[in-house]
């Protein structure tokens, strides 16, 4: 028996600068009801401006596949693929440009393929 585990590390990961506006954008909202790490993200950005903000994705492929939004140490929400046309796009790093918005204690991705 090992007394270091290994930390289990996503399939795949993305940084993207945030978008200046979301004119011609898709609008999702991410998953975050119930899940303490996303719903303090999205306090603790609620009033920020995300302006050139990073935002990196960390893609899972374990028994739940999805994708995890985080801006700096804050999560922000999730997306699953069962939930997601543009999921394998998004996966493969396909997504040409994003934006994130916190709007009413909730988190909004606006992409484009």
């Amino acid at each position: 028996m090992s007394l270091f585990k290994k930390k289990p590390k996503p399939a795949a990961s993305y940084t993207y600068t945030q978008a200046e506006d979301y004119k011609g954008f898709k609008r999702l909202k991410l998953s975050s009801y119930g899940h303490e790490p996303a719903e303090a993200g999205i306090r603790a950005l609620s009033d920020t401006d995300l302006t050139g903000a990073k935002i990196k994705i960390d893609i899972w492929e374990d028994a739940y596949p999805r994708a995890v939004f985080s801006v700096g140490k804050h999560e922000v929400g999730t997306i699953w693929k069962r939930s997601f046309d543009k999921y394998t796009a998004l996966k493969n790093g396909k997504i040409s440009a994003i934006r994130l918005e916190i709007r009413d204690g909730e988190s909004y991705l606006f992409y484009k393929v």
